[in-house]
């Protein structure tokens, strides 16, 4: 009955339309046919049923919509974007970082295919990048360039850290 309750709480919470209540039971009893000691975490759960209805009913569902309960996933995104923006045209501004932005990656193709860019920036302990949709473009008004800079390879989490460095450089931590 827990169990029950519980998932009945998570389409209120997902805000998931009642359209997907059979899929998200047929989906739900097959992803828990293991014993209770051997579910995978209720994570790896969340995330599988939304990959499968992104998959099985893509004009009827955008993740996006999925809300912690205070912002949607669209709504932390665009948050995201102002912020970074924000940030980018302040380095752009005051001539800081090698901060660029592009339609295509060091290797000369479209980034993810066209119809996105990447911003790019060289702070003191390495390179953070960001891709956006176009639509998006003018929101950063810092140097254009007909290719990126070579990607490091950084990962998201090395990308926050230097980030989070260059906070404490900026404000004397």
């Amino acid at each position: 009955m827990l169990v029950k309750n519980y998932f009945s709480n998570l389409f209120v919470l997902l805000k998931i339309s009642i359209t997907f209540e059979a899929d998200f039971l047929l989906f739900r009893n097959f992803f828990f046919l293991q014993p209770l000691n051997e579910q995978p975490p209720m994570e790896e759960f969340f995330n599988a049923f939304i990959e499968f209805l992104k998959k099985e009913k893509p004009g009827e569902f955008h993740s996006g919509y999925i809300s912690d309960g205070f912002h949607s996933f669209d709504e932390l995104y665009a948050y995201r974007m102002a912020y970074n923006a924000a940030l980018f045209n302040e380095f752009a501004l005051n001539g800081k970082y090698d901060a660029h932005k592009s339609l295509r990656h060091a290797d000369g193709e479209l980034c993810f295919g066209g119809g996105w860019f990447v911003v790019v920036a060289e702070l003191p302990a390495g390179q953070i990048t960001n891709h956006y949709p176009v639509k998006d473009w003018e929101h950063f008004r810092i140097p254009e360039r007909e290719k990126a800079a070579e990607w490091d390879g950084h990962s998201p989490g090395v990308a926050l850290q230097r980030l989070l460095d260059l906070g404490k450089e900026v404000g004397g931590d």
